[in-house]
């Protein structure tokens, strides 16, 4: 199984990906001792749901990881979906900004003091996730603020060429019933028609709809909300979980 725990830091002090080179080498480990315990290195698969969906199909495609797999199972999420990856740049500057949100006062260009900064905060003030601190937004956050990101390194070409190039494998694929729900259980939108329109933006947060962002939101609403009666919250946390399962299965 796999989980998410991404990080990243600027670049020159501490590299991005961090989950993903903490996972591959996870998986090392199986590939060099699992005949010790009775098991076939040969006969690998790696499993992950959600953000582990996109975890194991980003594993299946990087030259540090794909060859210590045979098989992979990503659940309810891939390296496509818009949650699964960013610029180092964006993932950079959300850095910094949750950084000077606890307190950091230094400069852009100091990632050392930046990286010292973060080292010194108790756990408890890193504790983002998928259930953001609150009073902390950021534009580019949607649903999860640290995610991998093309680092030249992990990633040393464009997704479409590391997927040509990657061995083939088996693989199965599939979505989960009710995808989202965990995400409306955390609560923190309100079950009205205006915490379903915030809901609504978060989801389409990564999206590059340039100009016509509006208007999608617009069809996404009056699609999902034109039967419902704006003060039945039992509805409205219904369709909120529609919503944000077609974002997965459907694509909206």
């Amino acid at each position: 199984m796999l989980a998410p725990g991404y990080g990243i830091f600027l670049k020159s002090v501490i590299e991005g990906n961090l989950g993903l080179w903490d996972q591959t080498l996870a998986l090392q480990w199986v590939h060099d001792n699992i005949e010790a315990f009775g098991g076939d290195p040969n006969n690998v698969t790696v499993f992950g749901q959600s953000a582990g969906g996109a975890s194991a199909d980003l594993l299946a495609i990087s030259p540090h990881s794909r060859d210590l797999f045979q098989r992979v199972i990503p659940m309810a999420g891939c390296g496509e979906c818009d949650f699964a990856m960013r610029t180092k740049e964006s993932q950079a500057m959300l850095c910094r900004d949750f950084a000077r949100y606890l307190g950091w006062t230094g400069e852009d260009s100091d990632s050392e003091g930046l990286l010292h900064f973060m080292q010194a905060q108790p756990s408890s003030h890193l504790e983002v996730g998928i259930h953001p601190k609150k009073n902390f937004r950021h534009s580019q956050s949607g649903n999860l603020y640290f995610v991998p990101n093309y680092d030249g390194d992990f990633f040393p070409k464009p997704m479409e060429e590391l997927r040509r190039e990657a061995p083939r494998k088996s693989i199965m694929c599939g979505t989960t019933q009710n995808e989202g729900l965990f995400f409306v259980a955390l609560g923190g939108f309100g079950k009205t028609a205006e915490g379903f329109r915030r809901f609504v933006n978060r989801i389409i947060r990564e999206c590059d709809y340039g100009c016509d962002e509006e208007s999608v939101r617009k069809e996404i609403y009056d699609f999902y909300m034109k039967d419902v009666d704006p003060k039945d919250k039992v509805k409205v946390a219904e369709r909120m979980v529609e919503v944000s399962h077609a974002s997965f299965s459907q694509f909206i």
